[in-house]
């Protein structure tokens, strides 16, 4: 309740601001008046008013009609990523994956290719790609995901072990279960250091884990995979 109530507060503030900034001189900052609504279309979606801010990312992308200087902006793409993730959750995938493909290469001009943001937009393609059931260009973008964040990111970084996790997924998919077990392994050695062995990250990957060793048959040692996830189930759910 307390959550909803600063998001309520943040939309309110955001919104007068933004009011009065049109009724006074609505020609001023394109550029950061298209950050600040999408950074009330970021709050709006947070309640779940998502038509109202699906409706704020619309008038923003159409901004660049009035001011041909945002087209092509890094906060442009910004905006145009939370429209795309918007279209997503919604379930239409082909114009969520039209929006996400001009981002990628907006923010590819703008940052170059080794770049975390581009990494994620990666990502985000790819599970698109896994939801069309294209699993050869899903692991095409997860793999140069993955590269870039081996890069740029800290060894230890959550985000890794999420690529990795999704990358795994796609090979258990096309019943690569060896390499998909790999993958699955580095991913619970990072969440176990950063998390530690009794965390809820850690029992999800383990759980994948005892899944893909029953694939291959190994089913002593899955029983006790599948033992070790409820013992640590038990001990997250007691906290």
């Amino acid at each position: 309740v307390l959550k909803d109530a600063l998001h309520r507060l943040a939309i309110q503030m955001a919104t007068q601001y933004l009011n009065h900034r049109r009724d006074t001189d609505p020609v001023a900052n394109p550029l950061g008046n298209l950050s600040r609504q999408r950074q009330l279309a970021e709050e709006l979606k947070k309640i779940s008013k998502c038509d109202e801010a699906e409706s704020i990312l619309r008038q923003n992308m159409s901004e660049s009609d009035k001011h041909p200087e945002l087209a092509g902006t890094l906060e442009m793409a910004d905006s145009v990523f939370l429209l795309a993730e918007l279209l997503r959750e919604r379930e239409a995938l082909d114009e969520s994956f039209s929006l996400h493909i001009s981002v990628l290469s907006d923010r590819e001009r703008i940052l170059g290719e080794a770049h975390e943001d581009v990494a994620r937009s990666l990502k985000v393609v790819g599970d698109i790609y896994v939801s069309q059931k294209k699993f050869g260009d899903a692991l095409d973008v997860f793999v140069r995901a993955l590269k870039i964040q081996e890069h740029v990111l800290a060894p230890m970084d959550p985000e890794l072990a999420e690529t990795l996790i999704k990358l795994a997924g796609v090979h258990q998919k096309q019943a690569e279960l060896a390499i998909a077990e790999n993958l699955l392994m580095r991913a619970l050695s990072l969440l176990k250091d950063v998390y530690g062995e009794d965390s809820e990250p850690t029992a999800a990957v383990l759980n994948e884990i005892a899944v893909v060793t029953e694939k291959q048959g190994r089913y002593t040692e899955a029983a006790e995979q599948h033992t070790a996830v409820l013992l640590l189930w038990e001990q997250t759910a007691a906290f």
